[in-house]
């Protein structure tokens, strides 16, 4: 016997066996008979009523849906952040972008700070003083850097972006004259 022969003898017997459960089930007369209702103890597990672990269920996956999709978002996150690092960094684009979120503190100012504090240097992103702990392109002290929320919230002292809007944040909260240019 093929096996498209048994597919078909297997289809024959499952639905002869369902045509005699339909016609049992007509032919005695419980056709319209509601479904069976448990009363009393069986009504319950465990103590909790039958209601209560079907909302208790309900509540469960809602929340385990949350949770996937508060994954999956982070997993976004993660993605965009990783090429964000693996971008190369650009000074002209960092300053951009803190004179874009912060209007009052134009790339001119940006600049002239950049020039003043870290211009003999063959890698401004990595410039550090000698003799204090000022470090990058604006020469942020650690402290300094620290007390902003881009040092706050970690982000590296030598990336140019978050000190590009840390000096914008700085400058926004009236603490621009903190490098004593044009002051």
């Amino acid at each position: 016997m093929t096996r498209q022969d048994r597919k078909w003898w297997v289809l024959l017997a499952i639905g002869a066996a369902l045509a005699a459960l339909f016609f049992v089930r007509i032919t005695s007369g419980d056709a319209k008979d509601p479904p069976v209702r448990f009363s009393g103890e069986a009504e319950t597990m465990q103590g909790k009523p039958i209601e209560w672990w079907y909302r208790r269920t309900q509540q469960a996956r809602k929340d385990a849906n949350a949770r996937k999709a508060t994954v999956l978002r982070q997993r976004r996150e993660i993605k965009n952040l990783r090429l964000t690092l693996a971008h190369d960094p650009s000074v002209q684009e960092a300053v951009a972008l803190s004179s874009l979120i912060y209007p009052n503190f134009s790339q001119a100012r940006a600049w002239r700070i950049i020039r003043h504090e870290s211009w003999m240097t063959r890698d401004p992103l990595h410039a550090r003083n000698p003799s204090s702990t000022a470090t990058g392109l604006y020469q942020f002290l650690t402290s300094t850097y620290a007390s902003t929320p881009f040092g706050r919230a970690g982000f590296s002292i030598y990336s140019p972006y978050a000190q590009s809007l840390a000096a914008g944040w700085m400058h926004e909260h009236g603490r621009g004259c903190e490098w004593d240019i044009d002051c």
